[in-house]
């Protein structure tokens, strides 16, 4: 059974009554039967109004009315789902009891009807709960026009076209009255972007006067999320708009190009807003440029506090924020207002620092944990297999041991997205086999590819070729395709010598367009009829069906840094990943932890590191992050004079030579 909703407006009787029937169900095992109360929301008598309570299951819909008033109104409001939906409208027109109105309380008739044989099969039941649900956006609709009935594209069309539903959890995150401050963990995939928009357009539906605040760390996600909350407010409102007004969709820093909410909060509370460069003088002890700038703010703000600005501010990829944005976010809030904040450790690229604990944002007050254990996006083999690579879960030493390069240590939140402990114990020191559940039916019978080439130059030259055939011959469209370059140092000259590979496998008359996301172009991130190139910076919160990762193999000697950017880059993808590199060492590894991946059956079995050990990993990634720093100061503050920036690196990367240097410098990165 799954139960939607909250008692949050009901009566105590109305309660009492639901609670009968929530007995009544549990004697059906059956989790095709889903119990909603205090919830649709419906058009009563002009006004909007909530559903007291309804059941849906494989027999059918339930609509459990108080008064006949309420029976006359639930009936209309069915009768138009019912009407508009083609798996629906045939049942009815057969003679089925697609809808039927039964007195609340009347656990007998409901009883009658859960008993009787099957109307419906498992997908319209799905469909019928997304209909119920408002999730009508999620996918979206694919159109492509097919040249064969067994390719890749028909299978992307089959998935993106299959209507599905929320579960629990993500039902309830959205639509659950806000009381508290909310914590979302979730892996990629799992639909925390989506829960935030969703509760968002939800909140300014109900709410309109509210001012409602939307962070996140990635430029290129603005104009997505944009659009998405306009298509999500369409599942409350079809005929009207969302007022823009109310709604600040904000960067977290800004700039010349868009507002930020660190340049929107230095805007009201009459303080210096400072660019990256002028930050860099206020670091100090942290290694964050962003948290220097917000702690300025809240050291400037001190004695007359900020200025109160936003009534709900949600904040996406939370992992790449420090302390002192969630301070300066708290305070920012009006009095009643919360947080709502999603993230996924194992994706943060800005630093070794682990999220603040509920505790250093909060104090004592209260914040709901929103677990999103299952991934809708990306497919299990991909999942476990960037984890896998990711962590070094079966990662060699030179001696043949294991050397696991990462962990969280937080143990709990491998069982809070998902994996459960199948063999042995989940804890510091211990021997353990993690395994999670296939959700996705609908994927390539190979979703995870590695390729070791000779040379650098060559990786574009397979990827070309490999993105020809799939559009001519399963189905692709060039917008389903997203190629992540991990040389950051050499995106541009890295894109070109792409685009001229392509252009050479598809010749003048067939040419495949492509475009190139970087800083001066981050913030329209896809385009139809088009391939994107970009940096795992880019890319980050963003998908595509099909993702090439190129250059895996740069950055080895920061294991931590490099393996979590191959992690984040593969769980882009929604079907099916590759990854390229130059053939040495570190593709070696990869391949062959992978092949590990397969014969473990996509389970990852490994001892869990001790609590020394996890200190260990922590400081070598504090001195990686602390390194990579130093490269992204050079080549954002020096500018082009080679031999300043030279001098610079030697000091900062603390070698003596040239040969030194370049060899740190072909294994570095930038946030192009």
């Amino acid at each position: 059974m799954r139960i939607y909703g909250e008692y949050n407006g009901l009566s105590q009787e109305v309660i009492d009554q639901i609670e009968k029937v929530k007995d009544l169900l549990t004697q059906y095992s059956d989790e095709e039967i889903a119990l909603y109360y205090g919830y649709p929301i419906i058009e009563m008598d002009g006004s909007t109004n909530v559903m007291k309570s309804c059941i849906v299951s494989r027999n059918g819909i339930i609509g459990l009315y108080e008064s006949d008033e309420e029976a006359m109104v639930y009936n209309r409001h069915f009768m138009k789902i019912i009407m508009s939906s083609k798996s629906l409208s045939p049942l009815y027109f057969e003679g089925n009891a697609v809808y039927e109105g039964v007195r609340l309380g009347d656990l007998s008739k409901i009883k009658e009807k859960l008993d009787l044989k099957p109307l419906f099969t498992i997908q319209v039941y799905k469909e019928t709960n997304g209909i119920i649900q408002n999730f009508y956006g999620l996918n979206g609709k694919d159109d492509r026009s097919l040249k064969k009935e067994d390719s890749l594209g028909s299978v992307i069309k089959k998935r993106t076209n299959d209507m599905n539903m929320l579960d629990q959890n993500q039902f309830n995150g959205i639509y659950n009255s806000i009381s508290s401050h909310m914590r979302i963990r979730g892996l990629a995939g799992s639909g925390k972007t989506i829960l935030l928009v969703k509760k968002m357009a939800y909140e300014h539906f109900k709410h309109p006067e509210l001012e409602l605040a939307y962070v996140f760390y990635t430029k290129s996600l603005k104009q997505y999320v944009k659009e998405l909350f306009k298509l999500y407010y369409k599942d409350f409102e079809k005929y009207k708009e969302p007022d823009m007004s109310k709604i600040h969709i904000l960067h977290s820093w800004g700039g010349s190009e868009m507002k930020g909410f660190y340049s929107e909060i230095c805007e009201k509370n009459d303080v210096k807003c400072r660019n990256y460069q002028g930050a860099y003088l206020l670091k100090g002890g942290t290694d964050d440029r962003f948290a220097a700038v917000c702690n300025e703010v809240l050291e400037k703000t001190e004695k007359q506090g900020l200025v109160p600005l936003y009534d709900y501010i949600f904040i996406d990829e939370a992992q790449d924020f420090k302390l002192p944005f969630f301070i300066m976010a708290k305070k920012s809030l009006r009095y009643t207002g919360k947080i709502i904040y999603a993230y996924d450790e194992l994706q943060s690229l800005n630093s070794s620092t682990a999220i603040p604990a509920k505790s250093e944002i909060f104090g004592s007050e209260k914040c709901e944990d929103v677990d999103l254990s299952v991934c809708y996006r990306t497919p299990k083999e991909i999942l476990v297999t960037a984890h896998a690579l990711g962590l070094g879960i079966y990662k060699k030493d030179k001696d043949g041991n294991p050397d696991i390069v990462n962990m969280m240590e937080d143990y709990s939140i491998w069982n809070a997205v998902g994996y459960k402990t199948v063999e042995g114990t989940l804890g510091f020191g211990s021997p353990v086999v993690l395994d999670r559940r296939d959700v996705i039916d609908y994927k390539p019978d190979k979703c995870v590819e590695l390729i070791a080439v000779d040379e650098e130059k060559d990786q574009y030259a397979h990827v070309a070729k490999e993105i020809k055939r799939l559009v001519n011959e399963e189905d692709i469209l060039p917008e389903d395709v997203l190629v992540i370059d991990l040389s950051g140092l050499k995106l541009q000259d890295n894109f070109t010598e792409f685009r001229g590979e392509l252009r050479n496998v598809c010749g003048e008359d067939d040419e495949i367009q492509s475009h190139l996301v970087n800083k001066d172009n981050a913030l329209k991130f896809k385009r139809n009829g088009s391939i994107t190139y970009t940096t795992i910076f880019r890319a980050k919160g963003n998908e595509a069906n099909i993702v090439f990762v190129v250059n895996a193999h740069k950055m080895s000697n920061m294991a931590t840094y490099s393996r979590n950017r191959l992690f984040t880059a593969m769980t882009r993808a929604k079907f099916k990943t590759y990854v390229y590199g130059v053939t040495g060492d570190v593709m070696t590894s990869f391949c062959d932890e992978y092949e590990e991946v397969k014969k473990n059956g996509y389970k990852l079995a490994f001892t869990y590191p001790t609590r020394e050990k996890l200190k260990q990993m922590q400081s070598i990634a504090k001195i990686e992050s602390e390194k990579m720093d130093a490269v992204q100061k050079v080549y954002k503050d020096v500018g082009d004079d080679s031999s300043v920036i030279i001098e610079v690196l030697k000091e900062q990367l603390g070698v003596s030579n040239i040969r030194e240097l370049i060899e740190h410098l072909e294994k570095s990165t930038d946030d192009q």
